[in-house]
Formats: C-alpha cells, sequence, structure tokens
C-alpha cells in the first residue's frame, strides 16, 4: 500500500490512526502504554480480557498491579501474570520505550502462554 489508497485502485484508506486504533483494540494481546514511573497510561480491550479489569481501572496503576515481577527494561521475558481475582497465569512481555515530546513512553505488548506452558509439559 502506498499513500492513502488500498492497491488496485480499491479507493482511499481510511486515516491511519482509525487503522492503528483498530488494530491495537482488536489484537488478542494486551497493549498497555506507561509513563516514565511505569504508570499505565493506556490498556486496549484485551487488557481486559486477559487481566479481568476494565481498561479504566488500570490507568495510573503501576504495571505491577499486573506483573508483580515486571522490571519496566527493554526486551522480551515470561513472567507471572495475576488477574483481578489473584489468580496467577504466565505471560510474554514485550517492552519496548520511545521519547514522545521529550517524555519516555514504554509500549508493553503481553501475550497469555498458558497453552504454550502446557503443550510444554
Amino acid at each position: 500500500m502506498t499513500g492513502n489508497h488500498a492497491p488496485s485502485g480499491h479507493g482511499p484508506v481510511h486515516d491511519l490512526s482509525e487503522l492503528c486504533q483498530l488494530a491495537v483494540e482488536t489484537t488478542a494481546d494486551a497493549i498497555l502504554l506507561l509513563d516514565e514511573q511505569a504508570r499505565i497510561l493506556f490498556a486496549n480491550a484485551a487488557t481486559s480480557r486477559l487481566f479481568r479489569y476494565a481498561p479504566a481501572e488500570l490507568i495510573g496503576l503501576p504495571l505491577t498491579t499486573l506483573i508483580p515481577r515486571a522490571s519496566g527494561e527493554c526486551g522480551v521475558v515470561e513472567l507471572a501474570g495475576l488477574e483481578k481475582n489473584g489468580e496467577e497465569l504466565p505471560v510474554e512481555l514485550t517492552v519496548q520505550g520511545h521519547t514522545v515530546n521529550g517524555r519516555t513512553i514504554h509500549t508493553v505488548c503481553v501475550r497469555d502462554i498458558r497453552d504454550r506452558k502446557q503443550a510444554e509439559m
């Protein structure tokens, strides 16, 4: 795809921000945005399904509410997540840092790896 047009002349693509929002809200993985103190600024719908919190409940809470041993360090790591009811679940955490308007923002993707862990047994 180039510019604002779909391949083969199928007409204009929607606003890119709308498409990005659609992708973030429909992905199976939890996506969070964190501030410099690792507090949650944004949580997508998959975060609710995975951890049993409404996204609005998470705003302002530390990432350690969901993943107690999370360090906020960039990279990929397997850790234990914590559902709202206190039940643990294995997750794969991918953290990337970005500078936006002079502020450090971290994007955190959280994948439920229960099925993978069960298959390994």
